[in-house]
């Protein structure tokens, strides 16, 4: 998947929900396709993968997420140079323990 498939499925999805078709909250990642499609071009076929609804519009909430999920390893990123080498971490991380990557700034406007 490259950037140019990414925003082509989102437009898609949009067109759905517009249409009526999909009646659930969407949020779209324009603007961000960069760091989405270097992230998938290390998942292979069997990977299983999960995400979050990313939302710029609430509160930071890392420290009562760590207090809650204690076999999870939260980590909270604050400055976009951190971004792909904790993403490199949590993909690569052995021992069965899952990560949780919080971004808590605009990251992707504010490098």
């Amino acid at each position: 998947m490259d950037r140019e498939d990414l925003i082509e499925f989102e437009e898609e999805i949009k067109e759905l929900f517009l249409d009526g078709k999909i009646k659930a909250p969407v949020h779209l990642a324009v603007g961000s396709e960069g760091p989405l499609t270097d992230i998938f071009k290390k998942i292979k076929k069997d990977d299983w993968v999960f995400s979050t609804h990313r939302s710029q519009h609430c509160s930071d909430y890392t420290e009562g997420l760590k207090h809650i999920l204690k076999n999870v390893e939260v980590i909270k990123l604050t400055r976009s140079k951190d971004i792909f080498p904790a993403y490199k971490y949590a993909l690569n991380r052995k021992g069965g323990k899952s990560t949780l990557l919080i971004e808590v700034a605009d990251l992707y406007s504010n490098p």
